[in-house]
């Protein structure tokens, strides 16, 4: 390995992504089933696979099926964020639930759940929230959702006071019911995280795609996060403007399910660099749809028990304005996609809502764009040496509408 005497921390090339209020997105696209995953699992009976014939936008879907009733929790673990959060999945049922189960659900500091949004027998949507022990229904329940059908589900939940919460259910924009100063639990007054899947023991099949949290503090992406599908742009195998790796190359890192240690890029030096290019967007996003931001993230492993740290890079063409992340750090030789927990300090390093170079919103196509972007990581501390064995953008996009130009493709999703 490489020494260098002295640690060189890097500065955040200008412009800097804003501060992100997103903390989480996926559509589900590495299809890694895995606690180091897209979300970390708590599952028993293991209810839950990689679908890719039923996904909402991108190329998967995650699916709940349970045939019969296993015991204890189930859900899918991502990112809660701060006191003031809100939640977005969408979902599509298959079969009808066997008991009324949360869904969607919040846990507080301690990991203690607090809230959320129930599917019943019946199809309807009821939001609940725990109190004295005993989950409790507030509000009236939403229609019937109709089988085969992708819903927007969104939650926003107040957890500032440890003693009393604030919670809102919304069924595709549309609130269905709201919840002020109710007595509940909320350590530290903050939440954890946020789970999917079912948190009862039940019977059933649903699916999930398009996940996005939002933090009520930032500058953008501060509220609902509405509207919005997902998709992970990979590297397309050919060099970008850096390749300090002492071994492996773009090549290395462009798969979609991470592969391990099969194969790497290894960044042995601070301030070592991997630029990658991507691949076409436009066979995954129109070029008329609207981009409402892009998550770098990467799969990596320190190659001892040691600490080093990494941040993600993002250009918009070659030799382009570069935006850097924050940095992370990793201790272990356990291959790691960004997974969003703030306590394991594995969210995100870089979430871009404007082009670095025009400082506006990202397009699909131009000499500034996605189509011509590059993405890659920069080693802070690399001693020991970090593996890099994926690296993609993850795109949120809104579809265009028919006046903002002529579509040559139709997507089909009864369904985030």
């Amino acid at each position: 390995m490489k020494k260098l005497l002295i640690i060189f921390l890097f500065l955040v090339l200008i412009p800097s992504p804003a501060y992100a209020a997103r903390l989480w997105t996926t559509g589900f696209e590495l299809q890694w089933l895995s606690n180091n995953g897209e979300m970390e699992e708590q599952c028993s009976g293991t209810p839950f696979s990689m679908d890719t014939t039923r996904e909402r936008s991108g190329a998967g879907a995650l699916k709940f099926l349970r045939s019969t009733a296993g015991t204890g929790l189930c859900g899918k673990r991502g990112i809660g964020g701060t006191g003031q959060t809100y939640f977005r999945t969408y979902l599509n049922i298959e079969t009808s639930a066997s008991a009324q189960t949360a869904v969607l659900f919040v846990e507080d500091n301690n990991g203690a759940d607090v809230a959320g949004i129930d599917l019943d027998t019946n199809d309807t949507l009821q939001m609940t929230y725990l109190s004295g022990g005993v989950w409790t229904d507030t509000g009236s329940p939403s229609s019937a959702l109709s089988k085969d059908t992708w819903y927007r589900l969104e939650f926003f939940a107040d957890c500032t006071s440890a003693t009393t919460i604030d919670i809102e259910a919304r069924l595709d924009g549309s609130t269905i019911a709201t919840g002020t100063g109710l007595t509940a639990t909320c350590a530290s007054s903050s939440l954890l995280r946020a789970t999917i899947g079912s948190r009862a023991s039940i019977t059933g099949e649903w699916y999930f795609d398009d996940v996005a949290v939002n933090s009520a503090a930032g500058t953008a992406q501060t509220s609902w996060p509405g509207e919005g599908k997902v998709v992970n742009l990979f590297p397309d195998g050919n060099a970008g403007d850096n390749n300090n790796a002492s071994s492996g190359d773009c090549t290395s890192v462009d798969e979609v399910t991470p592969d391990g240690a099969t194969t790497i890029a290894v960044l042995d030096a601070n301030s070592d660099i991997l630029d990658c290019n991507v691949e076409d967007p436009t066979t995954k996003i129109a070029a008329a749809d609207t981009i409402t931001l892009v998550q770098v993230g990467y799969t990596e492993a320190a190659a001892s028990a040691a600490s080093g740290s990494l941040a993600a890079r993002v250009k918009s063409a070659a030799s382009g304005t570069t935006s850097t992340g924050s940095t992370k750090t990793h201790d272990d030789t356990t291959y790691r996609w960004p997974i969003g927990d703030p306590a394991t300090d594995r969210p995100f390093s870089l979430t871009s809502y404007t082009d670095p170079t025009t400082t506006v919103a990202w397009t699909v196509t131009g000499t500034n764009s996605l189509a011509n972007m590059q993405v890659g990581v920069t080693a802070i501390d690399a001693d020991p040496d970090m593996n890099i064995t994926s690296i993609s953008a993850v795109v949120e996009y809104v579809l265009a509408t028919p006046s903002s130009g002529n579509r040559n493709f139709f997507f089909f999703f009864p369904f985030f």
